[in-house]
């Protein structure tokens, strides 16, 4: 049973301790998110669209917009979004 005084878990990906929130339990933590790549191996990055919230991803060497959510970590497939409070997170898919 999760003890909810928790505040971190291990990243699903590397083991690294980050910040836990019942809503996202597949989070990835900041430096294996700052991995993401397409499905060509190229990085991406995740925006809010502004103050106001939004999703918006582009290809990093580009700047081209990027059209999806889905992205590469160390070979597992995940899924970036917008937060629920704000933000960009990452979540293990697979």
């Amino acid at each position: 049973m999760l003890n909810t005084m928790d505040t971190s878990h291990p990243c699903p990906l590397c083991g690294a301790a980050t910040p836990f929130a019942p809503r996202y339990p597949r989070a990835v933590c900041p430096q294996c998110a700052a991995q993401a790549c397409d499905s060509q191996g190229r990085p991406l990055a995740f925006y809010n669209e502004g103050m106001g919230g939004g999703f918006y991803a582009i290809l990093r060497e580009s700047g081209q917009p990027y059209p999806s959510h889905e992205s590469f970590i160390r070979g597992r497939r995940c899924y970036a979004e917008e937060a629920r409070l704000g933000g960009i997170l990452i979540q293990v898919v697979d």
